[in-house]
């Protein structure tokens, strides 16, 4: 199961638009875009084996890079999280 959300978490990351553009500034080199690529993903997994993917906590630390300067607002939304968080539970969820 692990191995198919590292498959799912990089694939998305490396798709993702605007990834580094979002996090980081200035624009990242190749280099240090897989540096970044890499930790996400590290950091996805450990989430996804500590607490469910798709609860506000884990919403609320995904945002912290998938919506990066979106400023927290009790009740509001991270569709970027969101999205992502119900994609990955999907990988998790296919028996095929």
């Amino acid at each position: 199961m692990i191995s198919r959300a590292t498959t799912f978490v990089r694939r998305e990351l490396m798709v993702w638009n605007n990834l580094d553009r979002e996090v980081c500034r200035p624009v990242l080199n190749h280099q240090d875009r897989i540096d970044l690529l890499q930790f996400l993903t590290t950091f996805i997994i450990s989430l996804m084996r500590s607490i469910d993917i798709r609860t506000e906590a884990s919403i609320k630390l995904l945002a912290e890079f998938l919506d990066y300067g979106m400023p927290y607002t009790p009740g509001e939304r991270f569709p970027n999280a969101e999205h992502f968080a119900h994609g990955a539970r999907l990988c998790l969820l296919d028996v095929t």
